[in-house]
């Protein structure tokens, strides 16, 4: 199962703050939210 584009932005844009490598998911969670929005 893999999960959708919208949970995964959520999931990335839920953990940005408080992932433990925090610097690559929030440059993910930027590309993403550049790329879908």
């Amino acid at each position: 199962m893999q999960p959708g584009k919208a949970e995964i932005l959520s999931l990335y844009s839920s953990n940005c703050s408080e992932s433990i490598n925090t610097h690559y998911t929030c440059l993910f969670c930027e590309k993403w939210r550049k790329c879908s929005f």
